[in-house]
Order: structure tokens, then sequence, then C-alpha cells
């Protein structure tokens, strides 16, 4: 049996902020015999990643860091430093080589998922629907879905997911939800 992996890597975590950029080397994954691991995109096409999903087209969208970790809401409402990638293999040899800002100004980016045609993805305080209406590789169209959740710098929401009943499902886990929808109407 083979199951293929991908590895999708940013920067060597225990380089100095201030060293010169070096050649990116993947950590050392050890891996049953039947399994095998590859690259398939690392620094520069991509940088600090936090999360990844695919689309139906293989186009893998990756939300992505700036390498600072702001401790503070203010800090990523005043800046909104993050931002998500769209990596295309354009030579169809199983390696990402182009690579696009899909949606920038977002503040935390976490969990991804690409469902009829959009990418849907918690960047708080909001659940946004992210599409490309002109085929660029930008998200032309940002919708807030639901939103006023809580941050603070510190990872919190996870999803969103797709359950059986064709409904979004996420989670957050420091602090509560006051959710108000799109139309306003309240949830707690």
């Amino acid at each position: 049996m083979l199951l293929l992996g991908c590895l999708l890597a940013g920067p060597s975590a225990n380089a100095a902020d201030d060293a010169a950029p070096t050649a990116f080397v993947p950590p050392l994954l050890t891996v049953p015999p039947d399994f095998r691991i590859e690259l398939a995109a690392a620094p520069p096409l991509v940088g600090y990643p936090l999360m990844a999903c695919l689309d139906d087209k293989g186009r893998l969208y990756v939300a992505a860091s700036d390498g600072r970790n702001l401790t503070k809401k203010e800090e990523y409402l005043g800046e909104l430093p993050r931002f998500v990638r769209r990596l295309e293999d354009v030579d169809g040899d199983g390696k990402y080589d182009k690579s696009t800002i899909f949606a920038d100004k977002m503040t935390m980016p976490e969990g991804g998922l690409w469902h009829n045609g959009a990418l849907y993805i918690i960047s708080a305080p909001y659940l946004w629907r992210l599409e490309d209406l002109d085929g660029d590789g930008v998200a032309d169209k940002r919708e807030k879905i639901i939103g006023e959740m809580e941050f603070d710098g510190r990872a919190n929401q996870h999803g969103p997911y797709l359950g059986p009943n064709g409904r979004l499902y996420f989670s957050g886990g420091h602090f509560g939800y006051d959710l108000v929808g799109a139309d306003g109407s309240r949830t707690g």
C-alpha cells in the first residue's frame, strides 16, 4: 500500500530573525516503509503557513502569517497582517510552482474549507466566504457570513467543517461567541 503525503513547509523555526536567509531544508520525518512524503511547496513560494485546504481543481489555499506573533487584538485590527495564498501546479509535475495572494488584509485566518466555488475561512472576528469571480486567483468577493468572534492573538477558532447535513460547523476555545448574522440577528 502506498499512501502519498505532501509536506507544506515554511521557514525553519530555529533560524534567527536577523540571520541571512538560507536554503530551505525540510525537517527530517520518519514514516513507515510503505509511505512516502514529498515536498509540495516551500519558501519562497510560501512562508509561515497556518493551515491549508484544496479546492476541486487541486489548487491549495494556504492561510499564512507574516512571521510575527502579535498578542493584542488592536495590533491585528490596526495592521491586518495575514493573508491567504493560492498555490497552483502549473506544469503538472505534482509540485506547486505558482503563488498568488488570494486574500490579503486578514487578522488570523484559521481553518478553511472549499465549498461550492468559494473558500470559507474564519478570520476573526468573522467567518468569511471568499470568491474569485474573474478567475485571476484573487478573491474579488468577500462576504461576512457571521461574526463578532473575540480574539487576542492565540489560536482560537477551528473550522469551518462541512457537516453531513450541509451546514458549516466551527468551534472556538478561549472565548465564547456572541454571534451576529449578516442580517443583524443574534445568537448567544
